[in-house]
């Protein structure tokens, strides 16, 4: 079981990791040359026109380089927006999908209702803009009947998660070698084991999945003009959503060397702007919680984002972590440090520089997270670890967890990738071998090991596969408790009718006093919102 780099995948030369030789056999105590060496004995065997060999081997690079995806990429990724939508609803119960969560209801609705639909699309909360959400809550508005308004937000909101993977596909293109990991990492913010506790399926959470997607469109280099806007436009909404793109500030510098990308810096930093303006002119409400000590943070990285996606279930991972202690988070935490080491163990590219990044985005997503949001939740120090048997995983888990499972799929593509790449075969008297036809043997061969390491990569995602999917179902989510958007619309109307269609009439979302009062003259199933 092998996989073939992605023609379409961009990334540097020193992505591939070694020799390979097919098509004419080399006979035993011929070498093989590639890349520069290759070009070397022979420069007009790879550039002549007239070359088959030159003319794939450029085409190949020229896509390499760029990172454009052929026709075929775009209907995967359009495949794997499509498929991420379906995943996603069947993942959450069927009275989680009905209804409104917090924020969706009490704070983007009622604005909605009450501002309109400009002032309240740039309408901070808590310190920071939530654009995605509020754009596609003035969707919803006006396209829903009030009676399946919370089906619908639920709809749009997994819509945006697929947007999510199909981007993570496309964009990934120029960081990672094999079209299996661009997908892997894909399908990692629907299937990852915490994202249907509370994150799948609403607005409020959408920024987590933003967050997920902003250092894949970062670091990528658009071939085109027309790709160019189309990454602008998709910056300004990362950015424009969640304010903790900021962690990736350093990236900018990158950016400097390619004018074509000036225009997704600006973007970025536009977003950024109108984030830390939120911040400024409406600062953030202080919990009351006591603030949570480094240790506990500590403590926390290694037993929630990284144990999470072997573990599933809190109270498991607590007698786990009871029993046996410190090994067992080492042992969870273990792929990730191998995957890291193999992302940046060969010459340095796209690959490596992204496994950094998430490496580092992880960490400091974690900690920036728990420390600027005091909170009883990892209090290890005070309770053991019987905090997570009572608390479970934390929701600022679910980005750092995201992070890791990425850079376990970007240490697979530097395995899978191994032995890809195209060489030349050199006769012992040191010229070009060629066929019978007089062209020059080029194509995939082994090289010692390739092989092994592979194999070795289709495991390490079959291994993640299995950690994501056997959490497919989750064990409860948020919303399981309702309650039932469309049966609380059906009551209020009731009480209307009962009072003569005058007064207002709450209609409640999770968790519990978070809702929405609406006139009666406004409530009714079949209606759209005023």
């Amino acid at each position: 079981m092998t996989d073939a780099p992605d023609p379409s995948a961009a990334g540097d030369r020193s992505a591939t990791d070694g020799p390979v030789v097919t098509g004419h056999p080399i006979e035993p105590g011929r070498p093989v040359v590639t890349g520069r060496e290759a070009r070397r004995a022979d420069p007009t065997a790879v550039t002549t026109a007239s070359s088959p060999v030159g003319d794939a081997r450029s085409r190949a690079e020229v896509r390499q380089r760029t990172g454009r995806l052929p026709v075929a990429g775009v209907g995967i990724a359009m495949l794997v927006g499509l498929v991420t939508v379906v995943l996603g609803w069947f993942r959450l119960p069927a009275i989680t999908r009905d209804t409104m969560w917090a924020e969706d209801v009490r704070l983007f609705l009622h604005q909605r209702i009450v501002l309109g639909p400009w002032a309240s699309l740039v309408q901070p909360y808590d310190g920071y803009q939530h654009l995605v959400p509020r754009i596609l809550t003035d969707t919803a508005v006006l396209v829903a009947p009030i009676e399946r308004y919370a089906m619908t937000v639920t709809l749009l909101a997994l819509a945006a998660v697929g947007l999510t993977a199909a981007a993570t596909f496309a964009f990934s293109a120029g960081l990672v070698r094999t079209r299996t990991a661009r997908i892997a990492l894909a399908l990692i913010p629907v299937l990852l084991p915490i994202s249907a506790n509370e994150a799948l399926g609403n607005l409020a959470n959408l920024h987590w999945f933003a967050l997920y997607l902003a250092p894949f469109i970062l670091l990528h280099r658009p071939a085109t003009r027309t790709r160019a806007v189309f990454q602008t436009v998709l910056v300004l909404l990362v950015a424009g959503t969640e304010i903790q793109t900021v962690v990736f500030v350093p990236l900018l510098a990158l950016m400097l060397r390619r004018r074509r990308v000036w225009s997704v810096g600006i973007a970025y930093l536009v977003g950024l702007a109108g984030q830390f303006g939120a911040l400024l002119t409406t600062p953030r409400v202080r919990s009351e919680e006591t603030p949570v000590l480094l240790a506990d943070a500590v403590r926390g990285f290694f037993a929630e984002p990284s144990l999470s996606l072997w573990v599933h279930d809190g109270p498991r991972a607590a007698t786990l972590l009871a029993q046996h202690g410190v090994p067992v988070l080492a042992a969870a935490f273990a792929p990730f440090a191998v995957a890291l080491v193999a992302a940046v163990a060969a010459r340095w590219s796209g690959r490596s520089l992204l496994a950094v990044v998430l490496a580092v985005g992880a960490v400091a997503v974690w900690f920036a997270d728990v420390l600027l949001n005091p909170n009883g939740l990892l209090e290890f120090s005070a309770r053991g670890w019987a905090v997570l048997a009572a608390e479970g995983f934390v929701r600022y888990a679910l980005v750092p967890s995201m992070f890791l499972a990425a850079l376990l799929v970007v240490g697979a593509d530097r395995l899978l990738a191994a032995g890809g790449g195209r060489c030349l075969a050199v006769g012992g008297d040191g010229r070009l071998a060629s066929g019978a036809d007089g062209r020059l043997a080029v194509g995939e061969g082994v090289r010692g090991g390739a092989v092994a390491l592979r194999v070795v990569g289709v495991l390490v995602l079959v291994g993640l596969a299995g950690g994501l999917t056997t959490a497919y179902e989750p064990l409860s989510t948020s919303r399981s408790g309702g309650p039932d958007w469309r049966t609380s619309v059906r009551t209020a109307e009731q009480a209307c009718a009962s009072v003569g269609g005058v007064g207002r009439q709450r209609i409640e979302g999770a968790p519990s006093g978070w809702g929405v009062s609406l006139s009666c003259a406004d409530i009714d199933g079949d209606r759209r919102f005023p």
